[in-house]
C-alpha cells in the first residue's frame, strides 16, 4: 500500500508514527482494549509496539498470531474478525 501513495503522505505517516509518544496518556484509558499483533511482523516487533501498549493500558488484552506479519485485516482477515467479534461479545 506504501508504494500506491505519494512520497509526501508516506512520509508524513512514517514521521507522525515514529514520533508521536503516548505513552503518558495510556494508563488514563479506562476501557478494555483488545490488541491484536502477528509475532512475525518486522516493521514493529511486538516486543517494541504491542507488548509494551498492553502493559500501560490498565484493562488490555493482548492476542498473539504465530507465524503473522504485520497487515492482519489482509493476511488474517477471518480470524481478526472472528476475534473482535468474541471480544466484542464479552463485553455486553
Amino acid at each position: 500500500m506504501a508504494l500506491q501513495t505519494s512520497l509526501q503522505a508516506l512520509l508524513g505517516c512514517n514521521h507522525a508514527n515514529t514520533h508521536a509518544d503516548f505513552r503518558a496518556e495510556l494508563p488514563a484509558i479506562r476501557v478494555p482494549a483488545l490488541l491484536v499483533h502477528g509475532d512475525n511482523d518486522v516493521s514493529c516487533p511486538i516486543a517494541l509496539t504491542a507488548e509494551r501498549t498492553a502493559a500501560l493500558l490498565p484493562d488490555a488484552r493482548l492476542t498473539v498470531y504465530a507465524g503473522a506479519p504485520h497487515g492482519l485485516p489482509f493476511t488474517h482477515a477471518a480470524r481478526l474478525g472472528a476475534d473482535i467479534l468474541a471480544f466484542v461479545r464479552e463485553l455486553g
